[in-house]
């Protein structure tokens, strides 16, 4: 009867440990699902600080799954503000990117965690330079018509832009 109850004990403990690991593979599931795609809270608050123009997204073949956006980000206070996430639903992953000349010649793209946009100054992002990688497109992006990308800036604002198509050479 003694054996009977400790294994009736250890069952217990095993079943309770494994929901444990379940539970946290779905919050740590959720936790990188919601990394990778901020979504605009309760507290958030509208960026007016930062105006932006020419918002666009390079058109690309229908087949590929990867594309860029680019815009001009003007800041209007007198502080630094530092662009820390974008988000988009036609996207899977977001990423903000910069492209560098080695000194080899040989450019190179790469994943980045912030763009400073100076206290009354502008941040370009154009090809070859500072951008928006759209990655694991979800849908096919059609020329002349307008997406959203919401952008999270370091003082917790957020601001949505609708980025048109259009193909873009430089």
């Amino acid at each position: 009867m003694k054996l009977v109850s400790i294994v009736a004990s250890l069952l217990v403990a095993i079943s309770t440990q494994a929901m444990a690991c379940e539970d946290h593979a779905k919050n740590t599931t959720a936790q990188q699902t919601s990394s990778q795609a901020p979504a605009l809270s309760a507290t958030a608050q509208l960026n007016t600080a930062i105006q932006i123009s020419q918002p666009r997204i390079r058109a690309v073949a229908e087949a590929q799954k990867v594309t860029g956006a680019f815009m001009v980000l003007s800041n209007t206070s007198d502080k630094a503000l530092d662009l820390v996430a974008a988000a988009s639903a036609i996207a899977n992953v977001t990423e903000l990117h910069e492209t560098t000349m080695q000194a080899n010649g040989v450019m190179k793209m790469q994943k980045i965690e912030t763009m400073t946009i100076p206290a009354k100054g502008t941040l370009a992002l154009k090809p070859g330079s500072y951008h928006i990688m759209l990655i694991n497109l979800n849908q096919t992006l059609e020329k002349g018509k307008a997406y959203p990308i919401q952008l999270s800036f370091s003082d917790g604002s957020t601001q949505t832009v609708n980025a048109t198509v259009m193909d873009i050479t430089h």
